[in-house]
């Protein structure tokens, strides 16, 4: 449970005292690499639908 915490405050700390192009950075990697696995997958999903040989689907 510490280390929750610790780890906690060492992000609000990240973003009151990092510049804030390091802090964007930081931030984007992680939102960028979310945001592409969900296109992946409404991609991949798509797919499979379109195998199907079903006009419901």
């Amino acid at each position: 449970m510490e280390s929750l915490v610790k780890k906690t405050k060492s992000n609000e700390s990240l973003l009151a005292t990092a510049k804030p192009s390091k802090a964007i950075v930081s931030l984007v990697i992680p939102a960028t690499l979310a945001l592409l696995a969900k296109a992946v997958y409404s991609i991949v999903d798509t797919a499979y639908i379109g195998m199907l040989d079903s006009d419901i689907a």
